[in-house]
């Protein structure tokens, strides 16, 4: 996977959960299978989005932080330019 593609899973993911009720947790699992990656690429992206402050994960459940909901607020905006 090149620096774009993961750029784009990780915008991809963050998106996804912006969708939703930003207070629920939305499992991890669905999302591992929804990027559609390997394993290894898998755990890449999720040190991505947590060492990036992005998400937190408790019990395998995946929530937006605040630096997350701003930056799927960007994401939405440039989908929309």
């Amino acid at each position: 996977m090149t620096r774009d593609e993961m750029n784009l899973t990780v915008c991809a993911i963050i998106s996804t959960l912006a969708e939703g009720d930003t207070s629920l947790p939305v499992s991890e699992s669905i999302l591992y299978l929804g990027s559609g990656v390997n394993m290894h690429t898998w755990e890449v992206l999720r040190h991505l989005l947590l060492s990036g402050g992005v998400v937190t994960i408790e019990n395998h459940g995946v929530l937006l932080t605040e630096k997350g909901l701003d930056m799927a607020e960007k994401i939405r905006q440039f989908e929309t330019a």
